[in-house]
């Protein structure tokens, strides 16, 4: 009989034993999610060699049946093949995670790259329209649009300031003649000596 207030002495464990098997249980899946083998012994070390030698080198499955120095057994092969074929599926994913974050900055700078190309802007102006893309998109996405404005840009600045001057002079010659006729126009019937009656 258990005195009021007291617990059996292998209660006392029983937190410590569970706390033990949920820190366990993650290892145990990841164990459990690599070994994709029919092991028929319960230490399965072929496999087990097999699976990290798969893992940590850069082999294919068909370089598993004789990796090593010596012919390797058939489980060292299963066990190995499993080991590429997880290395593998866990490159591939990460390479979709990396073009996930990669393609929006590549995106970015292409996008500056062709805005300051076509509309022909100064430096100046890319530092403008990166203030107005980190207001709008964050700054991490707007430093890239930011590098390839300037890229471009920087290139083309001497070019886009002679164009801008010599436009800038035609427009000036435009408007002299407008102005000089605008003033030399007189109405009828003032007193230009020129105006016969």
């Amino acid at each position: 009989m258990i005195p009021v207030g007291q617990s059996p002495r292998f209660m006392r464990f029983v937190p410590a034993t569970f706390v033990i098997l949920l820190l366990l249980l993650p290892l145990a899946v990841v164990c459990v999610q690599g070994q994709e083998w029919d092991c028929q012994t319960p230490e399965c070390e072929g496999h087990k060699a097999g699976y990290d030698w798969g893992m940590s080198h850069d082999a294919t499955e068909q370089e598993c049946e004789t990796a090593g120095e010596h012919t390797n057994s058939p489980s060292f092969a299963e066990g190995c093949r499993v080991g590429v074929r997880v290395r593998e599926r866990l490159a591939a994913q990460r390479f979709a995670e990396a073009r996930e974050q990669i393609i929006p900055l590549v995106q970015g700078y292409m996008l500056g790259k062709q805005l300051a190309k076509e509309l022909r802007v100064l430096p100046a102006e890319c530092e403008e329209a990166y203030k107005s893309v980190v207001e709008a998109k964050g700054e991490s996405l707007a430093i890239p649009f930011r590098t390839g404005c300037l890229e471009v840009s920087r290139k083309q600045a001497n070019k886009v300031v002679k164009e801008r001057a010599k436009e800038a002079s035609k427009q000036a010659k435009r408007q002299t003649p407008e102005e000089n006729r605008s003033a030399s126009h007189v109405p009828a019937g003032s007193d230009n000596p020129l105006i016969h009656k």
